[in-house]
């Protein structure tokens, strides 16, 4: 059964004619699928056929039929001790979600942990549901379709402002007894303070949040700066503002459940982060907070050994453009992303953090992020040269634009890359270690698909 996806004009159905999840959970219910988190029903792979090479394309497509598989794909090593960095270029509808997905499946598969912190669309919740019959000819002899455990995570706050019904167990917020002081200080506006306000707000809230049994919640802690009347006066106003709208909006509260990604993954569920209507002004900033807690989370508990040191967890981020991007002059929201995406590529490697990054504007990339990558995927669609003019901007150390054996292999490929009849499309790996080139047609997806671009 295809699960259509909904457009943006019916989530923002005023009506409430088209009200998603509600919908789609009432049409699964009738094709007798049931609730993968709700009734433990997700199926998963009992003869796991990767262990340290994952197979994401077909190395010559047309002729799959008449080459052994083992001889035909090509393969990414996720045996490495070390995290892996992967970035995807493409436009929309050159079949970035199609590639990501199959790769996300199979990496899952080879017992690792992929996180989709960026889930603007929103569509990998649907990887709940099995593959619809139309897509299994895209996927190998000996694997099966399967679903996936997935758990939507949506904020409260945004939930308040967009009036989408989404089922109510994907909501969740933070509050103040579920987070890292550091966290907290980074949600007060400090720009106007003066330093000696700044420095006195900081410490008592660092002292303040050590003793979570006292200060629950962010009720608690507005109660505290309520009484304390000895406070330097700005930074007590400052501080009871920011709670108090923090509050209000639903930012923080006890309402709903923590999002506890360590938890999740535990568990063999994979975690989505729900993005719909992250790019309203008044919200951009705490959507920033959250994805950085969020990837904190998995950070320390990476290097604390709460997770499984030799497995990766592979942190996915869609749109990277919007939340890593180049330059100065950019929103603080922007800033806080980019740090902490910086951060986890570049102190995450040695932990098996791992990393795809999915892109429409490469060019806009902050490049600290980019001089980290291992592979980068280009869709047959791509300029060749946007593709060199990327490479020499962003990776000038290789020297591949005189490099003419890379040169010829590029000319020679991007030559034969095109859709083909059955709409599968071409794409170009470059593996930035070997400095070598690979021309692959991308392995389908194992749970269902959304039926829009493959």
């Amino acid at each position: 059964m295809r699960i259509p996806m909904p457009t943006k004009k019916t989530l923002l159905d005023s009506q409430g004619s088209d009200r998603y999840g509600l919908n789609t959970i009432r049409k699964l219910r009738e094709a007798g699928v049931r609730s993968r988190l709700n009734t433990k029903l997700y199926q998963t792979q009992k003869n796991v056929i990767y262990r340290k090479k994952v197979p994401i394309g077909w190395l010559d497509y047309e002729n799959r039929d008449i080459i052994p598989e083992e001889e035909n794909l090509y393969e990414i090593d996720t045996g490495r001790e070390d995290g892996l960095r992967c970035l995807i270029l493409g436009k929309t509808g050159s079949g970035k979600s199609w590639l990501l997905r199959g790769m996300m499946n199979r990496f899952y598969l080879a017992g690792n942990y992929p996180i989709i912190f960026t889930d603007i669309a929103p569509e990998h919740v649907t990887s709940m549901y099995p593959l619809q019959e139309e897509f299994r000819k895209f996927i190998l002899e000996k694997e099966n379709p399967t679903t996936f455990p997935m758990k939507m995570y949506y904020p409260f706050f945004l939930f308040n402002y967009s009036g989408v019904a989404f089922p109510e167990q994907n909501l969740f917020q933070f509050d103040t007894n579920t987070i890292k002081p550091d966290d907290l200080v980074r949600f007060v506006n400090l720009g106007e303070m003066s330093p000696r306000a700044k420095g006195e707000m900081i410490s008592m809230l660092s002292k303040m949040l050590a003793n979570k049994s006292a200060f629950n919640s962010i009720t608690d802690v507005i109660k505290f700066f309520e009484d304390k009347e000895d406070m330097d006066s700005e930074a007590r106003k400052t501080i009871m503002r920011t709670m108090e709208n923090l509050r209000d909006l639903g930012v923080f509260g006890s309402k709903y459940p923590n999002a506890n990604l360590v938890e999740d993954i535990k568990a063999g569920i994979i975690p989505d982060l729900n993005l719909f209507g992250w790019q309203n002004m008044d919200f951009k900033r705490y959507v920033a907070l959250y994805i950085v807690i969020m990837i904190n989370q998995v950070l320390s508990a990476k290097q604390e050994g709460r997770l499984k040191k030799n497995k990766h967890v592979i942190a996915i981020f869609e749109e990277l453009h919007e939340f890593a991007p180049r330059g100065y002059n950019i929103s603080e929201d922007k800033i806080i992303t980019r740090n902490a995406i910086r951060n986890y590529v570049r102190i995450g490697r040695k932990e098996m953090c791992s990393f795809i990054g999915v892109t429409q504007t490469p060019t806009d990339l902050d490049p600290v992020i980019v001089e980290q990558m291992d592979f980068i995927i280009v869709p047959y669609n791509f300029e060749k040269y946007k593709v060199m003019e990327f490479i020499n901007q962003y990776l000038p150390n290789l020297h591949l634009g005189s490099n003419v054996d890379f040169q010829n292999d590029m000319n020679h490929l991007m030559a034969e890359m095109k859709q083909h009849r059955d709409g599968n499309r071409d794409w170009l790996v470059i593996d930035i270690n070997k400095k070598e080139i690979k021309k692959i047609t991308p392995l389908g997806v194992l749970s269902s698909h959304r039926g829009a671009g493959k």
